[in-house]
């Protein structure tokens, strides 16, 4: 008898050639025991417990050495790290994360996938296209109605007269105590009336030519609107066929935007303005209950808000190396800037738009009334007080004052009214 030596993964055996040795009892653990290259029936070696299961805890896949751990099936059908699950479990849609594998997608006409999950682009949507996708969402059944981001939107909501801003839908009609439509709003009358409680003022200064002599003048009280005349004020008239149309010479002339309806009326003749302030029940102010206003009852106030250095803080002006009327070139809506206005709360008596009034323009103060009346002795100008968004700083001041001829119409002249 002769005796061989086999060499097995790290273990030295002895055995007789006539002895037939079991079957591998690991399948799975890699027990190639015959040298061939091959794991299979072939290799033969006594039972170790001391060898580790290759597949151990493994239900699918390969092990390390390769070899087959099972397959999956039913309703874990994916092997993910060794274990069978559903790849697909809980996602609608797209590519599984691990596998890549279809699975499945969205059958909504308005829905995406989105994280593997269908979500419909028009939930919460009432109109227009979506905004991932640009699936149609369906449009405002109501004639009033208009779609704005998404939703539709009541076109007349809020608003009790005249036509509504996009559409152009009749919003209703006025009457009653409430007899005109004003910016959509039935109003009981068309301007805002402000009194100012008349006294005796220095007005002018002698420190200027054309503000010379400071002369005392007695105003007696009255009332003027709190704003310069709006754009939607003026149609009003118009639409009566009492003012004429406004003029259109400029980008910068409101007249026919309606964006702009609460602008300052301008590009207009004195002539316009004065039959406006007729159709109120008013007339222009005169120079003298002007300035009085301005200067909150007749102070010694440089501006209409005091003497603070003018800025865009204050009033619709040009700064100092900046775009006119603070940055917009044009004038703005009537009231921006509250911090501007008088102790009596007149808006934009400084900026904007420069205001016609009813007096003849004289070259100086000398023979002017002191009863506080307009001076009507004729000439070929009229005055204009305040300054406007164009201008420069020193025409704000409450004593400045300049003239234009009667049928100047300019993007930066508009108006306020008085009785």
């Amino acid at each position: 008898m002769h005796r061989s030596i086999a060499v097995l993964t790290g273990f030295f055996f002895l055995c007789g050639c006539d002895i037939v040795l079991p079957a591998c009892h690991f399948e799975t653990a890699g027990c190639d025991y015959d040298n061939d290259g091959v794991n299979n029936e072939d290799d033969v070696f006594p039972r170790d417990a001391s060898r580790v299961d290759d597949c151990e805890d493994f239900e699918c896949g390969r092990s390390n050495s390769g070899l087959t751990c099972g397959t999956c099936g039913g309703d874990l059908p994916d092997c993910v790290d060794h274990v069978c699950v559903d790849d697909c479990a809980g996602l609608e849609c797209g590519d599984s994360p691990n596998l890549g594998i279809d699975c499945g997608t969205c059958e909504g006409e308005t829905e995406t996938c989105e994280e593997n999950l269908c979500i419909d682009d028009c939930d919460g949507l009432e109109c227009g296209e979506s905004p991932a996708q640009g699936f149609d969402c369906g449009s405002c059944a109501s004639e009033t109605a208009i779609c704005e981001e998404n939703l539709c939107v009541d076109d007349c909501e809020g608003l009790e007269c005249g036509d509504s801003p996009n559409l152009g839908i009749d919003c209703g009609t006025c009457e009653g105590e409430r007899p005109w439509c004003l910016a959509n709003q039935c109003v009981a009358q068309i301007v805002e009336w402000v009194e100012i409680e008349g006294d005796t003022f220095t007005m002018g200064s002698d420190s200027t030519a054309s503000q010379y002599p400071a002369h005392s003048v007695a105003v007696p009280t009255f009332q003027m609107t709190k704003t310069e005349v709006t754009q939607s004020q003026y149609r009003l008239c118009f639409e009566e066929g009492v003012c004429s149309a406004l003029g259109e010479a400029s980008t910068n002339c409101v007249w026919n935007d309606p964006t702009r309806a609460v602008h300052p009326a301008n590009c207009l003749t004195w002539t316009q303005a004065n039959t406006f302030c007729a159709f109120v029940g008013g007339r222009l102010p005169s120079e003298a209950e002007w300035e009085f206003a301005a200067r909150s009852g007749g102070k010694n106030n440089v501006f209409p808000w005091g003497n603070a250095v003018p800025s865009c803080d204050f009033a619709i002006i040009t700064e100092t190396d900046e775009v006119a009327g603070c940055g917009e070139n044009r004038p703005w809506p009537v009231c921006s800037k509250p911090g501007g206005n008088t102790e009596q709360g007149l808006c934009d008596m400084a900026g904007n738009v420069w205001e016609w009034v009813e007096d003849f323009w004289h070259q100086n103060y000398v023979g002017a009334p002191t009863d506080g009346s307009a001076w009507l002795e004729a000439s070929l100008y009229r005055v204009c007080r305040g300054g406007s968004y164009s201008g420069i700083n020193s025409a704000v001041r409450t004593r400045y004052r300049t003239s234009f001829t009667a049928l100047t119409t300019m993007t930066d002249i508009g108006f306020r009214c008085a009785k």
